[in-house]
């Protein structure tokens, strides 16, 4: 769990940083065909986005935003403390 933690806030591969949001895309591998085959819910298998998504800061669109219409893993911004 550090290393990941480590790697999201460093950006290190595969997570991609832009206006201080680190972004993990959602990766898919051959165990998702498998998934997909053995159970119908489309919520269990591939993620099935076909819109996108705008994340902001502060309220009433204000401050940094990230907009993508790729499938996420996790986003953090740089201005949030733990």
């Amino acid at each position: 769990m550090e290393k990941q933690w480590n790697a999201l806030i460093s950006c290190i591969s595969p997570i991609y940083c832009e206006n201080n949001f680190h972004v993990e895309y959602y990766q898919t591998d051959d165990d998702d065909t498998a998934r997909s085959d053995v159970n119908q819910d489309l919520s269990l298998g591939k993620p099935q986005c076909n819109g996108t998504i705008t994340v902001y800061t502060k309220p009433k669109f204000k401050g940094d935003h990230f907009t993508t219409s790729e499938s996420l893993h996790q986003v953090w911004h740089s201005s949030l403390t733990i």
